[in-house]
């Protein structure tokens, strides 16, 4: 029988892990005051009506495109990497396995996107084997035809950034 040693150095010699976490804003919120007020007209149960409004109207158009990016990046990945993880939401969720094969390829093309937009990752040894990873944390902005607009930095002030966010929205 073979022991969980040889199981992980050959799964370390013929894969690495990928994480993939992406993040975008709905433009939506949900009205609780709003929802209890249809709630309570109506007569309903208690939750009984969710109000859920879209704060920028104009930006639909923008907000899906961006939704089309994730998915197509997420998609990517996915046709790249196989789940670690055997749970029903571990397939969809967590990292995923990259044939060693097949990682120079996947590291060309991921490259080529950090390269197009600047986006900035450095590992950091930390001693003991174990490492962390500077990045980027700046926000991307893509216009309504997908092409790249601009930038929020995390420490931009809010005034700074929603005028982005309204420039974006308005043309």
């Amino acid at each position: 029988m073979t022991d969980t040693a040889s199981i992980n150095e050959a799964l370390s010699a013929n894969y690495l892990l990928v994480d993939l976490e992406l993040r975008s804003w709905s433009g939506k919120k949900t009205d609780k005051v709003a929802g209890e007020e249809v709630t309570a007209s109506k007569g309903a149960t208690k939750d009984g009506a969710k109000v859920i409004k879209f704060l920028f109207a104009s930006a639909d158009a923008e907000l899906s495109a961006v939704s089309k990016a994730g998915q197509a990046v997420r998609q990517f990945v996915y046709s790249q990497t196989l789940p670690w993880s055997s749970a029903v939401e571990g397939a969809k969720r967590g990292s995923r396995l990259l044939a060693a094969t097949k990682s120079f390829e996947f590291l060309r093309e991921l490259n080529q996107v950090k390269k197009e937009y600047g986006i900035f990752s450095q590992k950091v040894p930390e001693g003991g084997g174990d490492y962390s990873v500077d990045h980027t944390a700046t926000v991307l902005l893509f216009d309504r035809d997908g092409k790249f607009a601009g930038t929020i930095a995390p420490d931009e002030p809010d005034t700074a950034a929603l005028g982005k966010l309204r420039n974006l929205t308005a043309a």
